[in-house]
Formats: structure tokens, C-alpha cells, sequence
């Protein structure tokens, strides 16, 4: 006798979560298909093999470059100095704090994970431009530019530069500028306005067209063994910066002056290349300064305690934009209440 055996049913409850997986399936899938559209396009080149910018356009006043490299002594203890003085800033903050109760504790900014980089600020009448070059980190950078430009940085009246090349901008409602900020390639670029960024980002200069010849031979005769940064000016005068594993920073300029240099001129000379530290801390070597053969005066001196001098200047920077730095204009007075 042969009878068909009827299959048994399947359970109801079965069904539904082989339907809710097949669901949660197909919305991961979804999910991940959009991050990975939204990251690529975050991440991708605004204008791949786009030529780099020439960014100097000959009417700089004064122009500076550090390069700064994992492997150079002075600039990995920098680093080491100033990220402990970073974490023991943070412990004291969490001190009176209810975080200071969480199990894990940020990790704080990592300078050292984006050794090297490059950076660059040229200065003119027309503003300021700056140029940072990443060798690490880049998809990040770029991801974090266009979220800026998304959120807060869309300009209506200056949306693109040259070759398209979209900018985030934002506004300084006390002056009524733009500073501007693009990502081209591994170069991140802000300048003071718009046309500022983009006179920087032309192409059609030619590499160091745009400096004056005498500035090459200047910086070779000055230029010191372990050399983290240059500067110049026109006249020409030129400066050259070495940060020294002793939390140091060595400098040497040398200047175009008729008349004789006295001990205050020189000391005043080295401030304007380092803006940042006080006057009183620029200690100058002895026998400075010296006339060289060529007829430029030479100066040489260091500055010492460079990472705690740089923590307090970045302190007080961000206390003075806390509590609203004054503006050179006074804020008129608010009208009536009607």
C-alpha cells in the first residue's frame, strides 16, 4: 500500500523570523551600499590630476614653511612634550568633572599621526593664504572639508574656484569677511577671502616664478643641519628654523640693512619672524649680530621651553575666542526696544 505522507506544516513563527531576517538583511545591505556610496563620494579627489597650485602670486610680504617629519629628533619630542602637557591639561579638567568616573578616557589630539605634513603661510596686502600637505590621514581630512562645507561652510556668492573646485567659506559678522577653506589632492588650503584662494590656486605660474632669485642662494648659506622651516621676505631676507631635541628652536636670518645693527634691532628682527613667543623670550648667541662679507647682517639666537611657550600662546588663543576677542570697531550700541 502506498500512501503519500503529508509534509508536516511549517511553524508560523518560523516563517516570521525568516522574514524579519530576509528583512534586516536587505536593509543592511542598503545600509551599507549608502555609506559606502556616501564615503566614496566624501572621500574622492574634487579634481583629480589637477597640476599643484603655484600658491605664491609674487606680491607675498612674508612667507613661512615648516616641515615637519616624524623622524626628526626635536620635532618628535616636541610632539612627546606637547601631548603630555595636552593630557595633563585634560586630567585636571576631568579632575572635577563626572567623566573623570568613565571606565575609558579619550585619547586626546594625536599631532603625531599626521607626521609629516608640510605647512605653509604667505601673507600680503591682499590677506593671508595657508597650505597644509598631508602624507597621512588624507581620506579623513577630506571627508571632514566637505561635511564642513556641507553643514556650515556653503557660500552662495562664492560656491566654486578655478576648475570647479568647490570652497566652504564662513563669515566674520564683526568685519563682514569670508575666510575660505578647499581640499585639492592631499592639500588642504584656507585663506583670508575667496578671491584670495583662488589667486592661490592658479596653475599658471610658473614653479618659484613668483620669488625672488636671490632668496634660493640666501636660504642655502643660512640653512642649518636638521632644518625644520624657512621664511622670507622681500628686501630679500631670509630665515631658517630648526626645532632641537633639547624643546629648543634654533633660528638664523639674515638681512639686508645699511647702517649698523644693534642688539635691540636684532632681537626685534628675530620677533617678527616668530610672532608667537613674547620678545623677552628670544635669547640671542653671542657675537650677534654680525655683518657677513656679502654686507647682510647675520643673526642667530634660540628660544627654549618651545613646547610649554607654544601651549600657553594656543591657551591664551582659545581663552581670548571664548570669552569674544575685541574687535579693533567697536560693536554699535543695540537700538530701542520699540
Amino acid at each position: 500500500m502506498s500512501e503519500l505522507q503529508a509534509k508536516p506544516p511549517k511553524d508560523p513563527f518560523l516563517r516570521f523570523l525568516g522574514g524579519c531576517a530576509l528583512v534586516a538583511g536587505g536593509v543592511l545591505l542598503l545600509v551599507m551600499i549608502a555609506a559606502i556610496a556616501i564615503g566614496w563620494r566624501l572621500t574622492r579627489d574634487v579634481a583629480p590630476g589637477r597640476p599643484v597650485e603655484a600658491f605664491l602670486s609674487g606680491d607675498e610680504t612674508r612667507y613661512w614653511c615648516l616641515d615637519l617629519k616624524a623622524d626628526d629628533p626635536g620635532i618628535a619630542a616636541f610632539v612627546q612634550n606637547v601631548q603630555r602637557a595636552s593630557e595633563e591639561m585634560r586630567e585636571e579638567t576631568l579632575e572635577h568633572s563626572p567623566l573623570r568616573l568613565l571606565p575609558f578616557r579619550p585619547r586626546g589630539n594625536r599631532i603625531d599621526e599626521l607626521l609629516p605634513i608640510k605647512l605653509e603661510l604667505a601673507q600680503s596686502d591682499e590677506g593671508w593664504v595657508g597650505r597644509a600637505t598631508f602624507s597621512k590621514q588624507i581620506f579623513r581630512i577630506r571627508a571632514a572639508v566637505k561635511l564642513i562645507r556641507f553643514v556650515i561652510g556653503r557660500d552662495p556668492a562664492a560656491p566654486a574656484g578655478p576648475d570647479g573646485i568647490p570652497f566652504a567659506s564662513f563669515g566674520d559678522k564683526r568685519t563682514g569677511k569670508r575666510v575660505a577653506m578647499t581640499m585639492v589632492g592631499n592639500r588642504l588650503l584656507v585663506a583670508s577671502a575667496p578671491s584670495r584662494l583662488s589667486k592661490a590656486l592658479a596653475t599658471d605660474r610658473a614653479d618659484g616664478a613668483a620669488v625672488d632669485p636671490k632668496v634660493a642662494a640666501l636660504h642655502t648659506s643660512i640653512r642649518q643641519d636638521g632644518e625644520d622651516g624657512w621664511a622670507f621676505a622681500p628686501g630679500p631676507s631670509v630665515a631658517s628654523f630648526d626645532v632641537t631635541d633639547g624643546d629648543a628652536l634654533r633660528f638664523r636670518v639674515v638681512t639686508v640693512q645699511d647702517a649698523a645693527m644693534t642688539a635691540d634691532e636684532a632681537r626685534a628682527l628675530a620677533h617678527r619672524w616668530i610672532p608667537l613667543v613674547e620678545d623677552d623670550a628670544i635669547e640671542l648667541d653671542s657675537g650677534t649680530p654680525s655683518r657677513r662679507p656679502d654686507g647682510m647682517w647675520l643673526v642667530e639666537g634660540r628660544i627654549v621651553k618651545l613646547s610649554e611657550r607654544v601651549r600657553r600662546v594656543l591657551l591664551h588663543a582659545t581663552e581670548r575666542d571664548a570669552s569674544g576677542s575685541p574687535s579693533a570697531t567697536p560693536t554699535p550700541p543695540s537700538p530701542p526696544r520699540p
